[in-house]
């Protein structure tokens, strides 16, 4: 007898025998369950990857912790490289290797090249309208050729030169005016980026008050709510409940940005009527709406402009602080190092580091690429979503699973990097993996991804992070404030869309 038959006629006899709703519905669930189960098990060469035992209703939830990219990878050296996992109802490929990574973002990255649907990117961002949750397709390919050719290429970036210049030098003035005072490097290095975020995708100062919003406060709320875990993510079934009251928040969340947004995009559809365009990358947004190909929607650009801007923000600030902290925290021959470079190709009498001395500075650029090695912004990188049946590692991924590279646990893989995996030490970036880049060529290290979805904004955050750590180690001499010593530095981290210090330095 077919299981069709047998759950209609088990339904007709509970109808007919006045049997609760919720019973009739139980026993056609474990039905439904056992016969998959057991067609499953029927099918060959449908091995799912090795994984922890699930829980009814919350799967391996529990087994995430506070800090997720090091929970996966604890399980990893228990599981292996690849790992299968049930959050809630959702399953769960976790990679942790550069082998596998390889095996995702390259081999067969198209299978793997789609988002699977976010609470968050939903409600916050125009139901997953950016080019960094929307799903693989035809948008996805005319935005993203758009921002890699148009608002992120060589000749967009150069044109902004002399903004990042004018930033880089405001920022070492000011700080020359409070030597010897304490000084926040997280607020400093979030201020400085924010403004220079602002001018390059908004065409506005930051600290204008024009628009009627703090664009400070907008970017923080904007962090601390994304980076808030959604239950209804992983349990579908309780989502339109909203226990947490997650969906509420990022629904009035992205209230306050449509309106910001819309006053934004009048300042620039008004200047294009006058036939004075800002030039900044929301006026190239802009005249993707009247794209041969895809005529942009009102909403499609405000989400592109809201990513576009945070994302520019947060990768550049979070590196350049978690640099300076390993700078600090480590043996002071570690910051002699950086700077005797730069009083040899700068210039001991020159006040400012201008981009035409990045190229010659090898040694700062190691302590970059090794900061991202050990802190990396995003640890797990962004889910992918199977459009298709799959065999990776000899293992089956069934269509429609997600899955999760574990950038964390492959950037201090042994096996890659050698026993000293978690010490930060820039000379492996000069001395022994001089053809090791960071740019998602090489899959032991992705701090920006990798494949057809790395960040398209790689070179603009690459650049400012080496500019801003050169004029800041270069104009001034550090100390930890009030007798600390370089034990005492709390390296904590956090949990969210990024991993931010636990205590600001």
């Amino acid at each position: 007898m077919s299981t069709q038959i047998l759950i209609l006629q088990l339904f007709c006899f509970v109808k007919g025998n006045g049997f609760s709703t919720a019973l009739a519905a139980l026993l056609l669930a474990w039905i439904f369950f056992k016969f998959s189960s057991w067609a499953s098990k029927s099918k060959k060469n449908l091995r799912l990857p090795p994984g922890p035992m699930a829980l009814p209703v919350i799967g391996n939830l529990h087994r995430l912790g506070k800090l997720p990219h090091r929970s996966l990878a604890d399980l990893a050296s228990k599981y292996g490289p690849i790992m299968f996992l049930r959050l809630g109802s959702v399953p769960t490929v976790v990679v942790s290797s550069a082998e596998m990574s390889k095996e995702i973002l390259k081999t067969h990255d198209q299978k793997f090249a789609s988002r699977p649907r976010m609470s968050f990117a939903n409600n916050v961002l125009y139901d997953s309208s950016s080019l960094g949750f929307a799903a693989y397709g035809d948008y996805w390919k005319h935005i993203r050729k758009a921002v890699t050719s148009q608002l992120l290429g060589p000749k967009s970036l150069e044109s902004l030169k002399s903004m990042r210049a004018q930033e880089m030098r405001a920022m070492v003035d000011g700080l020359t005016q409070h030597c010897n005072s304490p000084v926040n490097i997280s607020e400093l290095a979030f201020s400085v980026t924010t403004s220079m975020s602002c001018k390059m995708n908004l065409g506005i100062n930051y600290s204008e008050s024009r628009t009627g919003f703090n664009i400070i406060e907008l970017v923080h709320e904007f962090f601390y709510i994304g980076g808030i875990f959604n239950i209804g993510d992983f349990i579908p079934w309780v989502n339109w409940m909203d226990v947490q009251g997650v969906n509420r928040r990022q629904k009035n969340l992205h209230r306050k940005f449509d309106a910001f947004l819309d006053k934004i995009l009048e300042e620039h559809l008004q200047a294009r009527a006058r036939g004075e365009p800002m030039g900044d990358f929301t006026d190239e947004l802009l005249g993707l709406m009247d794209h041969p190909e895809h005529k942009f929607t009102r909403d499609e650009v405000k989400a592109n402009m809201l990513e576009m801007l945070f994302t520019a923000i947060d990768t550049s600030s979070l590196t350049t602080e978690w640099a300076m902290s390993e700078l600090l925290a480590g043996p002071p021959s570690l910051m002699e190092k950086v700077q005797h470079e730069l009083e040899r190709v700068v210039g001991a009498g020159k006040k400012y580091v201008e981009e035409s001395d990045l190229a010659d500075l090898e040694y700062l650029r190691a302590v970059v690429k090794e900061t991202l090695r050990v802190h990396l912004p995003v640890p797990l990188l962004l889910p992918r979503q199977a459009t298709e049946d799959c065999q990776i590692g000899g293992y089956h991924i069934p269509r429609g699973c997600h899955v999760t590279v574990n950038a964390w646990a492959g950037a201090r893989d042994p096996n890659a990097w050698g026993m000293d995996a978690e010490l930060f030490r820039p000379e492996r970036f000069v001395e022994e993996t001089v053809d090791l880049d960071v740019k998602g060529q090489h899959f032991e290290v992705l701090p920006f991804g990798g494949g057809r979805r790395i960040c398209p904004g790689m070179a603009l955050g690459l650049k400012v992070v080496q500019l801003l750590l050169a004029n800041l180690v270069h104009s001034f001499n550090w100390r930890l404030p009030n007798g600390m010593q370089a034990r005492d530095l709390d390296m904590r981290e956090e949990f969210g869309l990024s991993t931010p210090r636990a205590v600001p330095l």
